[in-house]
């Protein structure tokens, strides 16, 4: 038994330091390489990734994951805020007159635990949010930070009276619930795009449940996306695979008081 023991924390190692080698294969110096989904370091998949990391691959065990999400979605007011003080977020509350529409207006001031959150344009408003999906986003830095990202770029967050492309219902960016992520950074220099780097994109086939054979920094990016959904950090969540629209981003979205929850 003590052998046996033996050997597999052996192979653990052996898998961990082939990882990291992957990865500072990946990163490089900084510098942004052109890579195929044939390249050396799509040599671990994303199923050994999700093995280390303890998680199911397949959808159908999603409900046995933590909620980590449960407490984002259906805080009042002081139960939001006090959350969001408790892991030592800065933000200042936004006046309803600014952010009409946003039912817990805030507008963060400083970075998540060191992560950065960053928009793709310096628009003020369009960092306004409400209080309930900054609370999802802290749960989500965890994950994105414990896969080795340091930063998001995002497109937009709050656009008032925004509504779903193509029809008249209102979009969750109207009401400060909905961000569009369009790139992440892996370590302290590598970008990591959505339009360039989400490889594997087949319109309408799942993002999560397929082994898709990509880089390792893309495999990262999209095992962080799934990883959220599985843990119903938010409600919907819309890839490339999705649609024409979403091929430069991912939309984020908490839909409050709701028990359902989609990743396309």
């Amino acid at each position: 038994m003590a052998l046996d023991w033996r050997n597999r924390k052996q192979t653990r190692s052996f898998f961990v330091l082939s990882l990291c080698c992957a990865l500072l294969s990946a990163c490089g110096a900084g510098v942004r390489r052109p890579e195929t989904p044939s390249s050396k370091a799509a040599t671990i998949r994303l199923s050994d990734l999700l093995s280390y990391r303890g998680i199911s691959s397949k959808r159908g065990l999603r409900a046995s994951l933590p909620e980590a999400g449960a407490s984002a979605r259906r805080p009042d007011r002081n139960t939001c805020y006090q959350f969001l003080k408790r892991h030592k977020v800065a933000f200042t509350v936004v006046s309803k007159r600014k952010a009409s529409g946003i039912y817990l207006p805030i507008q963060l001031t400083q970075t998540i635990n060191g992560f950065r959150i960053k928009p793709r344009n310096h628009r003020i408003n369009n960092g306004y949010l409400d209080c309930r999906l900054a609370a999802a986003m802290v749960r989500w830095v965890e994950i994105l930070s414990a896969y080795g990202f340091t930063a998001v770029e995002y497109a937009s967050i709050y656009r008032r009276n925004a509504r779903v492309g193509g029809s008249s219902k209102v979009s969750g960016h109207a009401h400060g619930l909905a961000v569009d992520i369009r790139s992440f950074t892996l370590g302290e220099h590598r970008i990591v795009d959505v339009k360039d780097d989400w490889i594997e994109r087949e319109r309408g086939g799942d993002p999560c449940a397929m082994q898709y054979d990509e880089p390792v920094p893309a495999q990262l990016m999209r095992r962080a996306v799934c990883e959220a959904g599985a843990r119903k950090l938010f409600q919907v969540i819309l890839t490339p695979h999705y649609d024409r629209a979403h091929a430069d981003h991912i939309h984020l979205e908490v839909v409050p008081n709701v028990n359902w929850d989609y990743i396309r």
